[in-house]
């Protein structure tokens, strides 16, 4: 199969529904704190209660969030025909003998049955999906699309982890108060899945933060790859690094603090030694960690618009599920990247130490939140360290609020947290939600209170 080593720039985002946008209620963003000296260690037992947050629907809350989160309808024999001999002739992706790789979606219940079938002519795919249709349950049909790991740039540096110094070099954690947050809570309880590269379950900043993992992913060979990860693995290195910013152990005397060092891990591999895959897998893993435990999703992967992604994107907010997933790395103006894009995901965009965003970050009315992702220290395999920039770092800082807010929330509904994240992030930029900040800069503490 062809596979991307890096994003490419995709098609603009489809704008979704017609409510009507208010703007934002504004809130100054605090100047960075200086790093402390020492890491106080809290773990509070989580609160819950049945509250709903204040404030009404603005455009950082839940009314950006489209159709309440549905799957849509059914399609028809005939539309499936149709669709899947449109996606035939149009498909750019094919494997290794040349077919077009081509992915049903089937609703079983509250669940999702993703399928993908190699088929070699129109005839053919209009086959798979008239046969898949019959049962009045098929969401969706495509040719499996490629995505990638959105991580702007290499590796600047590793360390051997040794010691807690690198706190020193966490500039986000300066910015962005986790740290005080974790007075009312520090994640306990929450599993947000990283679906991604993998993760090295054994790297010493994480021991026991990783959960058994999943893996959906095709091989250098484009042959596909499934099955139980246990331990987990990690043959890239980004999903290490995005687990990191989440959940690395806090007051260990070692190497870097997660933004949540209380929340667990769920990892499932959907991408390459290259930090390349295919919608299918994606997909596959986002309905897996839907209905294996995970209170979030946070994606930092990006490709083009794929209806099997968005189906599972939606039928996981549907039932429960925050999804966080990155804005893309094509910079101001450039095209849109799905799933970021999606009405149902919150978009995340990343900013600089000086709190601006971040050149590479992309900018569209589809960014709803803002968080550190220039620079950002974090783990890698294999047991080290490094600094790695990309809206794919900004994304699991959002990541960690959403389960702060779950941690303490348990019983709010994926709207009402939607909503607490948004309204009380701190605006940056033009006043009011804006294409490079959505909402503004995280706020955990204000989130939690």
């Amino acid at each position: 199969m062809t596979r991307l080593a890096a994003p490419r720039r995709f098609a603009a985002a489809a704008v979704l529904g017609a409510l009507a946008l208010v703007a934002c209620a504004p809130k100054p963003a605090p100047a960075p704190a200086p790093a402390p000296t020492t890491t106080t260690s809290t773990t509070t037992t989580s609160t819950t209660t049945t509250t709903a947050p204040p404030g009404t629907a603005t455009a950082c809350s839940s009314a950006q969030a489209q159709a309440s989160a549905s799957t849509g309808q059914p399609l028809t024999q005939s539309e499936a025909k149709s669709e899947a001999t449109a996606e035939f002739k149009s498909a750019r992706a094919h494997d290794a003998d040349g077919n077009v790789p081509l992915t049903t979606v089937e609703r079983v219940g509250d669940d999702l049955d993703i399928s993908t079938v190699s088929v070699s002519s129109a005839e053919q795919a209009a086959a798979v999906a008239a046969s898949a249709a019959q049962g009045n349950d098929l969401l969706s049909v495509e040719a499996a699309q490629p995505v990638a790991a959105l991580e702007s740039s290499g590796q600047s540096h590793i360390t051997t982890a040794t010691n807690d110094t690198l706190r020193a070099q966490q500039w986000a954690l300066n910015a962005v108060p986790f740290e005080s947050a974790w007075t009312t809570t520090n994640g306990t309880g929450a599993v947000v899945a990283i679906v991604d590269t993998g993760v090295q379950s054994t790297h010493p900043d994480l021991a026991g933060q990783i959960l058994p993992g999943y893996r959906y992913w095709h091989d250098s060979l484009g042959v596909p790859q499934q099955g139980a990860m246990d331990p987990a693995f990690d043959d890239n290195g980004h999903g290490t690094h995005v687990a990191g910013i989440v959940a690395a152990v806090a007051n260990n005397a070692t190497g870097v603090a997660g933004a949540a060092p209380g929340v667990k891990i769920l990892p499932v591999k959907v991408l390459n030694s290259q930090g390349s895959g295919w919608s299918d897998d994606v997909a596959q893993g986002i309905n897996w960690a839907a209905t294996h435990g995970a209170d979030v999703i946070s994606m930092s992967l990006g490709g083009s618009f794929s209806s099997a992604i968005s189906t599972a994107v939606n039928n996981a907010v549907a039932n429960g599920v925050m999804v966080f997933a990155a804005a893309g790395n094509s910079g101001k103006g450039g095209s849109a990247s799905y799933p970021g894009a999606e009405p149902n995901a919150i978009g995340v965009a990343s900013i600089t130490s000086s709190l601006v965003r971040s050149s590479f970050s992309t900018t569209g009315a589809y960014v709803d939140v803002a968080a550190p992702g220039s620079s950002i220290q974090s783990t890698y395999p294999v047991s080290t360290y490094t600094s790695l920039s990309g809206t794919s770092m900004a994304t699991p800082y959002a990541s960690a609020e959403g389960a702060l807010l779950v941690a303490v929330h348990p019983t709010w509904s994926v709207s009402q947290l939607r909503d607490r994240l948004l309204t009380t992030a701190n605006d940056l930029g033009t006043s009011g939600k804006d294409v490079e900040y959505g909402c503004g800069l995280l706020d955990p503490v204000e989130a939690v209170s």
